[in-house]
């Protein structure tokens, strides 16, 4: 018998963050629990859809639409620089504003739980002031400096050098994230709390970090926090986009490749991307001169008519991977958690064409683990990569054995019995 709780989710549309975030809140919700969700007005029809209630940011990620960028890490000069400016917009610049607006959110609820998307850290603050158990979901691989594991899209070290340049890398993350620790701590002592010493501190302060991926993936902290977890990655699709399938679209002829490709749903300047991805797959031909058959997904942030394909690649603004994966002898992606996940779940070799964000890291985890290469973006490279692990068994090899493993991850429910297992605020005083 379940005893139902209040759990208070925070978070913000940011494309690949929401179908795993809400894909817990609505595991949740079917088990009789109350789910409050503290977000962005854009995402009010998603999250009411799954049962939960609805709460809007008002001051700060007050978005109406998804299409208005909030992000623009990809007019940065550096990846230094586009991570700083993350931190500015959602991990410490609004710290206090998001921290008001959830115990806002928190003393109408009185939730027994509350569950911080990792990019908003400070929603735990309201949390920890009040004794109430907290959780931070990361949707991605983990990011998050800590010892034995590289960052910054690096593979794992090898010898004293390498675990040199990952003691170098991760103490540069940290000065990084400790130019906002004035920020941070300004918030934490508007509610009583003790000053951190370095920003990432912050994870600490929360009873669990969930980390929605495989351990079969990941690159491992050695030794790993107390609080944090391995939930296994989100594969289903909480967005109520329809299920059928064009048959015509997977027609092909006997032996002829299908190469899947796929980039951000949302906008990251990848339309130059776009272009040379469809170009290669234009000029790509197998060992006997046959063409590839080619699928590539738009998303709601490119406009088809911006493109001209060739007769062997079919543009569409979305179809179902769930769907076509299965299909499919390789994927090209721009490394989105989500979409390697699925493709991995279904035994499908990669191509990594990444554009920022966790996708240079998610990159370094396909190449460290055999499952495909990384490419850089011109149609030349592309095809020649997408060549090789289309000839090389040993990618799908890998592919389709880490393929079970991904899949018993995703079915564990693992992050629901983190999060019924928290104490509530009355167990916490017993």
């Amino acid at each position: 018998m379940i005893d139902p709780r209040t759990y208070l989710f925070v978070t913000w549309e940011g494309g690949g963050n929401v179908p795993p975030v809400l894909g817990v809140a609505e595991k949740l919700v079917k088990r009789g629990h109350r789910v409050v969700i503290l977000a962005e007005p854009c995402m009010r029809a998603r999250i009411l859809a799954i049962g939960a209630e609805f709460r809007a940011f008002q001051r700060v990620l007050t978005r109406e639409s998804a299409d208005e960028v909030l992000l623009q890490d990809w007019r940065q000069s550096s990846p230094p620089a586009a991570l700083k400016d993350t931190m500015r917009t959602l991990l410490f610049g609004p710290s206090l504003a998001i921290a008001e607006q959830t115990d806002e959110v928190v003393a109408e609820v009185r939730p027994n739980v509350v569950v911080a998307d990792w990019l908003l850290p400070s929603a735990i603050i309201p949390a920890e002031a009040r004794g109430i158990s907290s959780a931070i979901l990361v949707h991605c691989v983990n990011m998050l400096p800590g010892p034995g594991k590289p960052t910054a899209g690096m593979r794992p070290a090898k010898g004293p050098l390498g675990r040199l340049r990952d003691q170098a890398v991760n103490g540069f993350m940290h000065r990084i994230g400790n130019g906002f620790l004035p920020t941070l701590n300004a918030a934490r002592q508007a509610y009583g709390l003790a000053p951190l010493a370095r920003a990432f501190d912050q994870f600490a302060r929360a009873d669990r970090i969930l980390v929605q991926t495989s351990e079969h993936f990941d690159f491992l902290m050695t030794p790993a926090p107390q609080n944090l977890v391995y939930v296994g990655p989100h594969l289903g699709d909480t967005t109520a986009i329809g299920t059928d399938l064009d048959a015509e679209l997977l027609e092909r002829d006997a032996g002829q490749p299908l190469v899947l490709a796929s980039l951000s749903t949302t906008f990251q300047n990848q339309a130059g991307h776009l272009e040379q991805v469809i170009k290669a797959l234009g000029r790509l031909r197998t060992a006997t001169g046959q063409r590839v058959k080619g699928i590539v997904t738009t998303g709601p942030a490119m406009r088809l008519s911006d493109f001209d394909p060739p007769e062997n690649v079919r543009l569409v603004p979305y179809a179902p991977h769930g769907l076509l994966l299965p299909h499919a002898d390789a994927f090209v992606t721009h490394c989105g958690h989500g979409s390697v996940m699925k493709a991995l779940s279904c035994g499908v070799p990669l191509v990594a064409l990444p554009m920022g964000r966790d996708q240079d890291d998610t990159a370094a985890r396909i190449v460290a683990r055999g499952l495909g290469l990384r490419a850089k973006p011109t149609a030349g490279n592309i095809a020649k990569v997408l060549t090789r692990v289309l000839g090389d068994e040993k990618y799908t090899n890998a592919a389709k054995a880490i393929a079970p493993k991904i899949r018993a991850d995703a079915a564990n429910n693992r992050d629901i019995a983190e999060l019924e297992s928290l104490p509530t605020l009355r167990e916490r005083a017993a």
